[in-house]
C-alpha cells in the first residue's frame, strides 16, 4: 500500500509536469521565435519580432503542446486508469515538440526568410526577389536575426512535458497475471495414463484429502 501511494503521488507529479510543460509549449509559440530589426523588401515589411505562431514550425509545435496538456489533465482525472498509455502519449508528443524546436534553432534565418515568403504571397509579390535580397543581407551581416525568448519557452516547455511523460509511464500500473486458488476438496486428477487414486473420505484436514491404501 505505501508503494502504491508513493507511484500515485509521483503520476501526479509526472501530470503537473507535463501540463506545466504543454502550457509552456503554447505561451511560447505565442511570444516571439526570431528577433531583428525589421527590414523592408520591396514593398514587404518584416517586422522585428516573429511568433512562433506565424510559423509553420510554431503552429505544428502548439498543437503538440495543446495535445500534452490534455493529455495531463486526462491523467490527473484518472490517475491509474490508462496511465501508461498516457505516458507514452506524453513523450510522444513532447519529442515532437522538441524536433521542432531544433529544426528552428539549427537555422533561424531560414525561418525568418520563409515568413517574408509567405508575406510576399499574400501580396502577390515575386518570391524570388524576397529570398535573393533576404540572403543578401543575411550573409553581409547587414541583417541579424536571433532567437526570440519565447522559442527558449518552449524548447523548456518541451523538456518539462517529456519528464513528465517519463514519471506518469513509469509510475503506470501493470496488469498482474494471477493463478487461481487450488480448492482443498477438489479432487485429484490422474495423470494420463496412470489410474486415479481412490479418495477416503474423513481423513486429513478436509474431507477431499487423499490417502493411498
Amino acid at each position: 500500500m505505501r508503494n502504491r501511494g508513493r507511484a500515485s503521488r509521483i503520476r501526479v507529479v509526472g501530470a503537473v509536469l507535463g501540463l506545466v510543460g504543454g502550457a509552456l509549449i503554447v505561451l511560447g509559440v505565442l511570444t516571439p521565435w526570431v528577433r531583428s530589426q525589421g527590414v523592408s523588401v520591396g514593398a514587404i515589411a518584416v517586422p522585428g519580432d516573429i511568433r512562433g505562431v506565424d510559423l509553420s514550425l510554431g503552429l505544428l509545435a502548439a498543437v503538440a503542446g495543446a495535445v500534452a496538456v490534455t493529455l495531463a489533465l486526462v491523467v490527473l482525472l484518472t490517475l491509474r486508469r490508462g496511465a501508461r498509455l498516457l505516458g507514452t502519449g506524453l513523450i510522444i508528443v513532447s519529442l515532437a515538440a522538441g524536433a521542432l524546436v531544433l529544426v528552428h534553432v539549427a537555422d533561424p534565418d531560414q525561418s525568418f526568410i520563409d515568413f517574408a515568403i509567405a508575406q510576399a504571397n499574400e501580396a502577390g509579390e515575386s518570391t524570388e526577389g524576397v529570398d535573393e535580397s533576404l540572403h543578401q543581407l543575411i550573409n553581409s551581416s547587414t541583417l541579424e536575426v536571433e532567437l526570440g525568448w519565447g522559442f527558449w519557452l518552449t524548447a523548456g516547455g518541451a523538456v518539462l512535458a517529456l519528464v513528465g511523460g517519463c514519471l506518469v509511464l513509469l509510475t503506470g500500473s501493470r496488469p498482474v497475471a494471477t493463478r487461481p486458488a487450488m480448492r482443498l476438496d477438489e479432487p485429484a486428477r490422474a495423470e494420463p495414463g496412470l489410474p486415479a487414486q481412490p479418495q477416503w473420505p474423513g481423513f486429513g484436514t478436509g474431507s477431499g484429502a487423499l490417502m493411498t491404501p
